[in-house]
């Protein structure tokens, strides 16, 4: 039962942080920051146009 758990776990810590990431998954991760950045960029200006209007 441990046994088992236990290579489960091995496998899992394998996968998700040993393994060498490939150009294209950086390349998504990359592509998401991306993303993520520039809609809080947009929200941000968005907000303090709509801060400025409002002050005019």
């Amino acid at each position: 039962m441990w046994r088992r758990k236990h290579t489960c776990i091995e496998k899992s810590l394998y996968q998700g942080h040993f393994k060498v990431p490939s150009v294209e998954s950086v390349c998504e991760f990359l592509e998401v920051k991306l993303l993520m950045f520039l809609t809080s960029v947009v929200c941000s200006v968005d907000k303090f146009l709509g801060v400025f209007n409002l002050g005019s």
